[in-house]
């Protein structure tokens, strides 16, 4: 089992969002815009080996990323995972995450689902994002997990 140990976080206010770049976890990364919608971003190589890029590549794709109010409530989250493009000169990774606002009925159906949904708008009425964050791992360890098969009766 691959279990993540270490996290790089990139956290930015949404009205400084733009063209700003930072090293995280020794992965440069330029966030290029951000809007309610998605992300994009561009993550350069810096020399790495083939084999380097390709766990830096791998790290990326398990990036978690949401828009937070001030508050620190998470208003928005990444779906579907990252799209990315390699550059033509395999320099940079440009990676686009698209945004979701939160469900406000937090999957509930029913009464309870719309008693949670009506909660949760009078609650997020003023809740506008103010924060782009997004983490990715920069270093897992393998771990080892015993288990085994049992023939179990079905009922």
């Amino acid at each position: 089992m691959l279990v993540e140990t270490r996290a790089a976080v990139l956290e930015v206010p949404l009205a400084h969002a733009r063209d700003v770049t930072r090293t995280l976890g020794g992965v440069r990364v330029t966030l290029k815009s951000v809007d309610a919608n998605r992300a994009e971003m561009s993550v350069f190589r810096d020399g790495r080996s083939d084999a380097e890029w390709y766990a830096v590549r791998m790290q990326l794709s398990a990036g978690r990323a949401r828009l937070s109010d001030d508050q620190d409530r998470v208003v928005a989250r990444g779906q579907g995972g990252v799209d990315a493009d390699e550059s033509p000169d395999n320099q940079r990774l440009d990676l686009r995450v698209r945004l979701a606002r939160e469900a406000e009925d937090g999957g509930r159906s029913g009464r309870e689902g719309r008693r949670a949904a009506a909660a949760a708008a009078a609650a997020n009425a003023s809740s506008e994002p103010s924060r782009f964050v997004w983490e990715f791992p920069v270093e897992a360890r393998e771990l080892v997990v015993p288990f085994e098969f049992r023939d179990l009766p079905i009922p």
